[in-house]
């Protein structure tokens, strides 16, 4: 059965009123009484494990009533469809519909093994990774296709679209890659942290830099927020702001 433009309209319709009394319902907070109830939200694989997921202990020291549901997706959703309160996303937000606010910026670092490095040679110009090097590559969920990154100095901009010998469609598993000697990989800060402390990574090109990602967390324009989705919102923001 395929809906008619009208039966699409209304089902759009009815599903956002649904959600919009599922936001009335619990949560809902009295004078001097606590907030309460069930919060969605989804956000990326990385963000969850390494950003969030390590902090929530703060967040139940303050909300102790609030129980969290994650729903961990790399590809962007549509909150009502999903029935999410909110997305966290790493990259532009592609949806007009959503009212979004900003959670900072997430720094990018080039790095490879030591074991790589001294296979291949430690590359002094972004150009040698494009002739001499294999690189690994996060594959976009939406696309399908690899991220290809840009490195700037001042004025010079290099593209890193050369030779790749890995691919794959999540972030933590590209750096067990260049971990494992496979290559060298563009990939954010945060992530590479604890393997470039253990000297299992070593950053390459410092004088060179990739723009940073942009971090939003957001939700529907004409969903009413329930108190308890606007403390985890204020919670996060404080936590990417530290």
């Amino acid at each position: 059965m395929t809906l008619t433009e009208q039966g699409r309209a209304y089902y759009q319709g009815a599903v956002q009123w649904l959600e919009q009394l599922r936001q009335f319902e619990g949560g809902v907070i009295g004078a001097g009484q606590a907030p309460s109830g069930v919060i969605h939200v989804s956000m990326p694989h990385t963000l969850a494990y390494h950003k969030v997921i390590p902090h929530l202990t703060d967040f139940y020291r303050r909300y102790p009533d609030i129980q969290l549901t994650l729903n961990l997706a790399n590809h962007a959703i549509d909150p009502i469809e999903a029935q999410v309160d909110c997305v966290v996303r790493i990259g532009a937000l592609m949806n007009d519909t959503l009212i979004a606010r900003s959670l900072g910026t997430l720094e990018r670092i080039t790095c490879a093994s030591p074991d790589y490095l001294q296979r291949h040679g430690t590359p002094t110009h972004p150009n040698a990774l494009r002739r001499d090097h294999q690189m690994i590559h996060v594959v976009s969920p939406q696309s399908g296709k690899p991220f290809i990154h840009q490195l700037l100095r001042q004025d010079e901009r290099v593209t890193l679209d050369g030779d790749w010998r890995f691919a794959v469609n999540d972030a933590n598993a590209a750096l067990h890659a260049a971990r494992a000697g496979l290559g060298v990989v563009t990939t954010y800060h945060f992530l590479a942290e604890e393997a470039l402390r253990r000297g299992e990574l070593v950053p390459i090109l410092p004088d060179w830099q990739c723009e940073p990602a942009a971090v939003h967390i957001a939700w529907p324009e004409n969903r009413h927020l329930a108190s308890k989705v606007r403390y985890f919102i204020d919670w996060i923001r404080e936590l990417f702001n530290r």
